[in-house]
């Protein structure tokens, strides 16, 4: 029960490092800044969907599409510092093993 705390709370942790990097960089490009800022948005909503509607077929697409979205979010921060772009690596690979569990509780719930 406390594993899943603690990876967030590293990975938030990550994360806002890295948006922390690409903000403070000499490139003053906003994209890689609104791609953080939907990812963000993704994410807390795919918590209202798993956990609060209980629509877990509707949370695994979602959560396919927040795949993509931290994905691009990762190329982009990569672009602007290799650094931003290699501590979003941990929550690609933490997501990628969400979409793997939504997915179970789907399967074993239909």
């Amino acid at each position: 029960a406390w594993l899943f705390p603690a990876v967030w709370s590293l990975l938030y942790t990550l994360m806002g490092v890295a948006c922390y990097l690409v903000w403070s960089s000499a490139r003053k490009d906003n994209e890689p800044l609104f791609a953080y800022g939907i990812q963000l948005f993704m994410n807390f909503f795919w918590s209202i969907l798993f956990f609060g509607v209980g629509n877990t077929l509707a949370a695994f697409i979602w959560l396919v599409l927040l795949f993509g979205a931290v994905v691009w979010t990762a190329v982009l921060f990569f672009r602007t510092r290799r650094a931003a772009g290699w501590l979003l690596v941990p929550y690609i690979l933490w997501i990628g093993f969400a979409l793997y569990l939504n997915l179970g509780v789907y399967l074993l719930n239909r």
